[in-house]
């Protein structure tokens, strides 16, 4: 199946927010969702992502703070998701 071009791809969006409009892809929807699910970066990153958890841990933090909103609270054992994560998780899935 082929959707027709929109003038943008559903790989690349503009979200609205407060401040303007911020750049979103799907992969950081998939990422979301990965280290959600999975409760942790390293394990995303390893087993769904296959890709490096330095760069998918600041590729999420780069997207909560241009959308000023913390959906993970990251700690030495761990993270868990915020309210606003958890429904984040919700739209996302």
């Amino acid at each position: 199946m082929t959707l027709a071009p929109l003038g943008k791809t559903l790989y690349d969006r503009a979200i609205p927010y407060r401040h303007g409009m911020v750049r979103m892809e799907l992969r950081h929807l998939r990422y979301f969702v990965a280290v959600a699910e999975e409760g942790s970066f390293t394990h995303a990153a390893e087993k769904r992502l296959h890709t490096a958890q330095p760069s998918l841990s600041r590729q999420i933090r780069d997207l909560e703070s241009k959308l000023d909103v913390q959906w993970i609270i990251r700690g030495p054992r761990g993270m868990e998701l915020t309210a606003a994560g958890r429904v984040f998780l919700g739209h996302t899935r």
